[in-house]
């Protein structure tokens, strides 16, 4: 999680900023900005969360493709004399 800390903090003031914004009732009425109720605040969870569901499922797939690959090179010498 801290392997990047320039994006990690960037990430954490672009959240605490945004957070922020929302709380404070002057710049929430000037933006008009209203609370979200709850099943809303799911909907933008599942919506936001689709991106990171396919990319790690294209990694599995990658990485179990590349697996079966060297299952099936693991002994190249011996399927020349078979």
């Amino acid at each position: 999680m801290l392997v990047n800390k320039p994006l990690f903090f960037t990430s954490l003031a672009a959240q605490t900023l945004h957070w922020a914004v929302l709380s404070w009732p002057v710049s929430a009425s000037v933006l008009g900005l209203t609370p979200l109720h709850p099943w809303e605040w799911l909907l933008c969870v599942a919506v936001g969360s689709t991106v990171l569901i396919i990319v790690e499922a294209e990694k599995a797939v990658r990485r179990w493709s590349h697996r079966t690959d060297f299952q099936h090179d693991r002994w190249p010498i011996a399927r020349r004399f078979c």
